[in-house]
């Protein structure tokens, strides 16, 4: 996955050969407006308990929002 530049609005989009949910682009940008450095960390955190309580669907949500995430701060703060 790619990212683009900044959309109006500040909204960050991945460019990839499949698109990106917009359900996951929502909670990867609500994640960084609530938890801002420890927000991929938060996802993934979700993410395993998730798995825990045997919730793999949900769980695999959780993994795609935290890699966006990872994503958008690379994007973000290159280098």
């Amino acid at each position: 996955m790619i990212l683009r530049a900044r959309e109006p609005r500040g909204h960050w989009r991945i460019a990839a050969e499949a698109p990106v949910d917009e359900e996951i682009d929502r909670a990867a940008r609500a994640m960084l407006a609530n938890h801002g450095a420890n927000a991929a960390q938060e996802a993934e955190r979700r993410s395993q308990n998730l798995l825990r309580c045997e919730l793999e669907g949900q769980a695999a949500k959780w993994r795609k929002i935290a890699l966006l995430v990872r994503r958008i701060e690379e994007q973000k703060n290159p280098g």
